[in-house]
Formats: C-alpha cells, sequence, structure tokens
C-alpha cells in the first residue's frame, strides 16, 4: 500500500522490521540446540532514530531520510556461554518476543487510528 503520508510509511516499516524480528526470534529458539549456532538480531530502531534525528535545517526534522531506511538481520557471536558456542539463552530470545509482540501491537494501533483519521476526512471531511 502506498500512502503519500511520511507518519504512516514510517509506522509500516515499524511492522516490516517487528514481523522480521518475529522470524528471528523464532529462527532463534527452533536453533537453540545447535552446536555453534550465533543468534540473529533485527537492526532498525537505532538507524530509524539516527535518520530523524539527523537536521536539514536547525527549526525542524526530517523524515524523508527515514524512507530509505530499512531493517537488517545481523548475527552476533556476544554472550557465548556454552560450551558448543552456541550464544541463544532462552530468557533473553523470550524477553525480546514479548516486547516485539507489544510493539507490534502498538504499531497496528497506531496504523489504525492514522487510517481512521484519512477515512474521515476523505469521507466526512467534505460535510
Amino acid at each position: 500500500m502506498t500512502v503519500n503520508d511520511p507518519v504512516l510509511n514510517l509506522i509500516f516499516k515499524g511492522l516490516d522490521a517487528a514481523s522480521l524480528r518475529q522470524r528471528t526470534i523464532a529462527h532463534n529458539l527452533a536453533n537453540i540446540n545447535t552446536p555453534g549456532f550465533k543468534r540473529s538480531l533485527v537492526s532498525f530502531e537505532e538507524k530509524l532514530d539516527q535518520s530523524i534525528l539527523r537536521q536539514t535545517d536547525r527549526h525542524h526534522y526530517s523524515y524523508l531520510g527515514a524512507r530509505d531506511i530499512e531493517p537488517q538481520v545481523i548475527k552476533t557471536g556476544a554472550g557465548t556461554q556454552r560450551q558448543d558456542e552456541n550464544n541463544v539463552n532462552l530468557d533473553i530470545e523470550l524477553s525480546a518476543m514479548i516486547i516485539n509482540t507489544i510493539r507490534y501491537n502498538a504499531l497496528i494501533q497506531q496504523a489504525s487510528d492514522r487510517l481512521e483519521n484519512l477515512r474521515y476526512v476523505i469521507n466526512d471531511g467534505r460535510r
């Protein structure tokens, strides 16, 4: 769906990132007993924050650079505590899944509210 609304487009990008993060967490959990497996994580919000906070003028912030930001899966070797060199930790993955689910639901609600506002403007705004 293409909408000429930068905020809604950022919400959609956030939903894409949350969906990718959920799949990545599931992949990590599926390989919790695979020797040598290194967990992956999704990088998105940090890059998005940097992009949005980059000022094009001292009086405003730009969302334009944010539209080029895409979620990225990154392998991490940090946290290896097991003899088999697998660094997946069940508690960390389950916590990440819960946080991601809350974030996803919040973004769905924001998208729904934003679309309802647009629907109102289109249908009832002309009265």
